[in-house]
């Protein structure tokens, strides 16, 4: 492992040997811990996050109005999570800056992998554009911990974000953009059927046609392989000769899979 927590691409072990060993939220974290501009902003605001916590922490503790709160986690450990806290006045707060490369939580320490999905959340092309801010209150957390699972890890302040995230807030729709109400009274899995033949009716009614993304989700494991590689300054034809996935060993494939690895880096579309 380097210092990222990285392992030594040679070493095919050290990789799933099939993309069904990790949630699609693991596989998103391993692609995007491996960007430079995350580890940046995490290193940036890990120690303000976390000595922001620790006061509100001490604070609770001095005033007696902690329940059963455990201490905020701190930047070297799983489960915490950074996000810039103080901006300048008069600045208006973007998507970017709510959600730093779109996690609802805000970014986990990149040299650790092996993350509990619970703080993994992102938002998907789908989401909520517009919210208004309620405060954050003992039931929000209470609620947001029941809906997404018994995860002791989180901290109050990560369930609340989540209580925020999935409570109802006006929705502002984009042009290609379609909101549907589910009845929580009544199952599911019916309703997710009607609404999976209703959204693709729309879809080609209104685009023409039913879009489908190709998922070369067997690739992932050598997607992270190319790029682990390629970080670390190893040579195209090096890469192309000792992958045994590739057809041919040729540099051209190595740069080809190492462009789509790259486009998951940067742009994960689940």
């Amino acid at each position: 492992m380097n210092e990222w927590g990285i392992p030594d691409w040679k070493d095919e072990n050290a990789y799933p040997k099939h993309h069904n060993e990790w949630s699609i939220k693991r596989w998103r974290w391993e692609f995007y811990r491996r960007r430079d501009d995350l580890r940046e902003y995490f290193d940036r605001w890990a120690q303000e996050t976390y000595e922001n916590q620790n006061g509100y922490f001490n604070h609770c503790i001095e005033n007696g109005d902690c329940i059963e709160r455990p201490p905020p986690r701190k930047p070297h450990e799983a489960c915490f999570t950074a996000r810039r806290i103080n901006f300048p006045a008069g600045h208006t707060l973007t998507e970017e800056d709510r959600y730093p490369f779109g996690y609802i939580l805000g970014i986990p320490n990149p040299r650790i992998g092996e993350q509990p999905d619970g703080i993994l959340h992102w938002r998907t092309a789908s989401a909520i554009k517009e919210h208004k801010y309620s405060e954050r209150t003992e039931q929000a957390a209470k609620t947001a911990k029941e809906a997404i699972g018994k995860i002791d890890a989180l901290s109050f302040e990560q369930y609340s974000i989540i209580a925020h995230h999935l409570s109802g807030h006006p929705v502002k729709m984009g042009e290609h953009e379609h909101a549907l109400v589910f009845d929580l009274s009544l199952p599911i899995p019916p309703q997710l059927e009607q609404a999976k033949e209703l959204l693709e009716a729309i879809q080609k009614s209104t685009i023409g046609k039913k879009v489908q993304r190709r998922k070369r989700q067997h690739n992932w494991p050598n997607y992270l392989r190319v790029l682990d590689a390629r970080d670390n300054g190893t040579s195209w034809k090096e890469i192309a000769n000792l992958l045994p996935s590739f057809k041919e060993h040729t540099v051209k494939a190595a740069k080809d899979t190492h462009k789509q690895a790259n486009h998951l880096r940067y742009n994960f579309y689940f």
